[in-house]
């Protein structure tokens, strides 16, 4: 018996319901590019008091984090960028605990930072910036 049967039948019934209205493909390979993010930190518990001497910086990372550093303003599709970039990350650490045999919390999941000069307001309301 398949294993995702449901995921199989959702993918069938909509190729039958959209064939008759455009091209549709199930199961399409997308071809990742290379892609790095600037840093990935994650702290040592024994030097969390330590990092109050670091300011706001200590308080950004006194979690996991990633952070995307931008000289000027950043556009829009680069904080989707920098989003998917992060998406990437997370689906990397959920299977390294899995391999492991670990749990994956929802504690250990980076928190992204884009660290750039200016963010209209427009994108701090788009993409919910703290």
């Amino acid at each position: 018996m398949t294993r995702n049967i449901h995921d199989s039948f959702a993918k069938e019934w909509m190729k039958e319901l959209l064939d008759d209205f455009g091209e549709v493909e199930i199961e399409r390979e997308i071809a990742g590019e290379v892609r790095t993010i600037d840093v990935v930190f994650v702290p040592d518990p024994a030097q969390r008091s330590n990092l109050k001497a670091l300011g706001l910086l200590g308080q950004m990372i006194d979690t996991p984090c990633a952070m995307e550093a931008f000289r000027n303003a950043v556009p829009e599709w680069e904080v989707c960028n920098c989003r998917v970039k992060l998406f990437e990350l997370i689906q990397e650490l959920h299977r390294r605990a899995k391999q492991q045999k670990q749990r994956f919390k929802a504690i250990d999941r980076p928190f992204l930072w884009i660290l750039t000069p200016t963010f209209s307001d427009r994108l701090q309301k788009d993409f919910c910036v703290v």
